[in-house]
């Protein structure tokens, strides 16, 4: 008989007793050993509520008669099993628990016959199981955690490997040498090449902006279609023509600078330097065009060409030889007028020495204010000598080639004997 603890109460009671006297709990038959830790506690319960090892059947209490202890094993084969369980660890362990209470005597009366009781010594039982579980799990989890350490590590590299071999930066792939010391050769390799040719060009680069050529930068981007650089070498040569342009200050020269460069960072200039220029300037094709129409007029009246003349003309002037509001009308009948019955010839002749301005009336629309000499010959059927008259004419030109005005004012020459008494 052993003296244990109430696992329902905790007073201390035997374990032969029925109930427990203090809280009537089952205790015969009912308790149950823990192999690791000692506790006792009622067999209907899955794990010891100390150790929390799990219940794999009774361990007698008491081994007051082996023969009985035997007959309760055979009975009880869960007790077999947890004996394998622990003898797997176990094997060389001289501790394994033995029956904690001592040999009693069957006599009920207490009787020992003068045997002593033993009182075998306890060991708690080595378990190296829950430690063998445990560190066999932290070594699972350490190599899946580096593992996947070095996985993300891995696809890190590679990203930032393939960020910098598209980067046209120096330093971007100098930075990816220094992050990834322990990149594959093959990466570091690409890199440093890809350095190396990034500095070739920065040297080319630099020699084509120190020669401010446009034919050295051109050739520049030939040789580097992708260069970094691509915008600001068309950046400069855009500004290389602009200033060629200025510089010669012609409608031509605005002219070239747009087709070179349709969307050049100047054409909005471009284009206003030419409206500005066009509306002041007479360009060399305005100039003979406005010649062209006067010889025509002219040309027209010694041919006595009524319908000629009359193309030369606006349908509305707002002055012809003085009459205001005339029209076409008005110009064949001076025709008309200078065309009298005794000449056989009539010869006007442009002498040339034009005067010409332009202004502008309207957007695109343009006045030319004309001034030159001509001379007037005429031969008389009568063959009488008819002396050279002289005429300044000023005249009106639209954009649409006809005259809207015109006035001739004959030119006096002085006699010879009139200037020597001036002389």
């Amino acid at each position: 008989m052993a003296i244990i603890k109430c696992p329902e109460c905790g007073h201390q009671i035997s374990d032969k007793a029925p109930t427990c006297p203090s809280c009537g709990v089952e205790i015969k038959g009912k308790i149950i050993k823990c192999s690791h830790c000692g506790e006792v506690y009622l067999y209907d319960q899955e794990m010891c509520p100390n150790c929390h090892h799990a219940n794999f059947g009774p361990i007698p209490v008491v081994n007051s008669n082996p023969y009985e202890n035997v007959q309760k094993e055979q009975q009880n084969p869960r007790r077999l099993t947890e004996d394998l369980f622990d003898n797997e660890y176990d094997e060389q362990d001289d501790s394994n628990e033995e029956a904690a209470t001592p040999v009693a005597n069957d006599n009920e009366d207490g009787n020992d016959g003068g045997n002593k009781k033993k009182k075998p010594s306890k060991k708690k039982k080595k378990n190296y199981s829950a430690f063998i579980v445990a560190f066999v799990l932290a070594l699972i989890v350490l190599a899946v955690s580096g593992y996947f350490y070095n996985k993300t590590k891995t696809e890190q590299e590679i990203e930032s490997f393939e960020y910098a071999m598209s980067s046209k930066e120096p330093m971007v792939l100098q930075s990816y040498l220094d992050q990834h010391p322990d990149a594959p050769k093959d990466h570091r390799d690409s890199i440093l090449a890809r350095i190396k040719f990034l500095q070739e060009i920065d040297k080319d680069w630099t020699d084509a902006i120190a020669s401010g050529s446009k034919t050295v930068l051109l050739d520049y981007l030939e040789k580097n279609p992708k260069s970094l650089h691509k915008n600001d070498v068309l950046k400069m040569v855009d500004s290389i023509d602009w200033e060629v342009a200025v510089k010669e200050n012609s409608v031509e020269a605005y002219e070239n600078y747009q087709k070179e460069h349709p969307q050049g960072i100047h054409y909005g200039a471009s284009e206003e330097a030419i409206r500005n220029m066009k509306s002041t300037t007479l360009l060399p094709e305005e100039k003979q065009m406005v010649n062209n129409l006067i010889r025509r007029f002219f040309q027209s009246i010694n041919d006595k060409d009524e319908k000629k003349i009359q193309s030369t003309v606006n349908d509305h002037m707002s002055n012809f030889l003085g009459k205001p509001n005339s029209t076409r009308d008005d110009v064949t009948a001076f025709i008309r007028r200078v065309w009298k019955a005794e000449l056989s010839k009539i010869i006007w002749h442009v002498l040339g020495d034009y005067k010409i301005t332009k202004s502008t009336i309207a957007e695109n629309k343009y006045q030319y204010n004309v001034e030159v000499t001509a001379t007037k010959r005429v031969e008389r059927k009568d063959k009488k000598s008819v002396p050279e008259a002289r005429y300044r004419m000023n005249a009106k030109v639209n954009s649409d080639t006809t005259i809207v005005a015109l006035d001739l004012t004959k030119i006096v020459e002085e006699k010879k004997d009139d200037k020597a008494k001036k002389n």
